[in-house]
């Protein structure tokens, strides 16, 4: 994005305070000189690998959570987003100011198609990020911030975003970005629902892959899979097949990793409710969801979820057993073609005609690569039912606590 630097403070060479040379003894001088000590301290940082530092923290300004909280009550029923700002610091993400996205139907026309609304979104993003930086605010995308219900957000369209943010901004300027996502719904239950994700290395790495390997596929060299090769005795050299590579599949809990958040104030404001404690004492730690017994409403739409993610998950296993079922199909037909093809090349060189490549005919419709489905819908589906379950197990623990509780005191009474 254009808008990298723009919240970058870039020293001036102006700057006319003097500073001591370093001291260079006459040997080291007479011997290497400044030339070549700088030729070897830069062969040095070449060699050197680059220093990558993972991101163990997101610290989240105080204020930067107000808006995003006040602009996700807003918004309901529908769900929104925003971009995030701020810069990382070794280790840590640190979002210090934030500004919401319009919403889809706020360009002149809502009946224009989805890609004017994609450019009218940009554009607003631009014109925001340069209006950051003329008033001299932090405008450096890390990211951005999107509301939820009841935990659902794992998609692909989310996962194909994340991988853009990710794949241009650590590459292109090594600023590291992640998403925020906030639940308003479980948090009027009286727990702040505020979790942060990046794409795993070991996903970004398959992603990648798999997108490169879409890109670059030679269209003369047919791919075969380990099975034909290994039943046709494998492979005759003549360059007109080779073995397909097998990209290693992973588990549903590979995809995401959490990223633990710390709410972070300005000195001034943390004074400030420390004086609000002092004055107010226990006014202030007022937890009227402890006396909250009902459970019924919010397992029940965990449980609707829950089923519907499920039913999701048999449909496309059948997709993928039907699709396998396809696949064994055509690798038989491949086998059988490349038989007949070796043994009509004994014939032909028996003849002394010359011989026909046997391995694969790249016009032969049953060589044509065939596009498998991806199989991330499932991994995320996988992904969504764990969220469910762990959802339902938090919430069944202290719901059963209270429950014991409060029949142990009606018991008393």
């Amino acid at each position: 994005m254009e808008g990298r630097g723009w919240g970058m403070s870039v020293g001036s060479s102006s700057n006319t305070g003097t500073y001591a040379a370093p001291q260079v003894s006459h040997e080291a001088a007479s011997s290497s000189g400044p030339k070549s000590s700088l030729a070897t301290l830069a062969e040095k940082l070449e060699a050197a690998p680059p220093k990558v530092n993972r991101i163990e923290t997101i610290k989240v300004d105080g204020l930067v959570l107000l808006k995003i909280i006040k602009h996700c009550t807003e918004s309901l029923p529908e769900l929104c987003t925003g971009s995030l700002l701020g810069m990382d610091v070794e280790s840590t993400l640190e979002v210090t100011n934030s500004f919401p996205f319009p919403e889809s139907g706020s360009a002149d026309n809502e009946n224009d198609d989805d890609a004017e609304k994609e450019s009218f979104g940009t554009k607003y993003q631009f014109e925001m990020l340069k209006l950051l930086r003329d008033v001299n605010v932090d405008c450096n995308p890390v990211g951005w911030y999107r509301s939820t219900y009841m935990g659902s957000f794992c998609t692909s369209e989310l996962v194909e975003y994340l991988y853009q943010y990710q794949d241009q901004f650590d590459k292109a300027s090594c600023q590291k970005s992640a998403v925020l996502i906030y639940d308003p719904f479980q948090t009027k239950k009286g727990n702040l629902a505020l979790k942060a994700y990046r794409l795993s290395d070991a996903f970004m790495k398959m992603f990648r892959e798999r997108k490169e390997g879409v890109k670059g596929k030679p269209g003369n060299v047919v791919k075969l899979s380990a099975n034909v090769v290994s039943a046709v005795g494998g492979l005759k050299g003549d360059g007109s097949a080779t073995i397909s590579s097998v990209v290693s599949e992973l588990s549903a809990e590979e995809i995401f990793e959490e990223i633990p958040i710390e709410i972070t104030n300005s000195n001034l404001f943390t004074v400030l409710i420390e004086d609000f404690k002092e004055r107010n004492g226990g006014k202030l730690d007022v937890d009227f969801d402890r006396l909250n017994l009902s459970t019924n409403p919010y397992l029940e739409k965990n449980f609707e979820f829950l089923i519907e993610e499920v039913d999701n998950l048999v449909n496309e296993q059948q997709k993928m057993q039907a699709e396998q079922r396809r696949t064994a199909k055509i690798e038989q037909e491949q086998i059988k073609w490349i038989q007949q093809r070796r043994l009509e090349n004994k014939a032909r060189e028996e003849r002394g005609e010359p011989l026909l490549p046997e391995d694969a005919d790249p016009s032969n419709p049953i060589f044509k690569p065939s596009t498998q489905s991806s199989r991330l819908e499932s991994l995320l589906i996988r992904k969504q039912i764990n969220i469910y379950c762990d959802q339902i197990n938090k919430f069944t623990g202290s719901g059963f606590s209270k429950m014991y509780l409060a029949s142990a005191i009606q018991g008393d009474e």
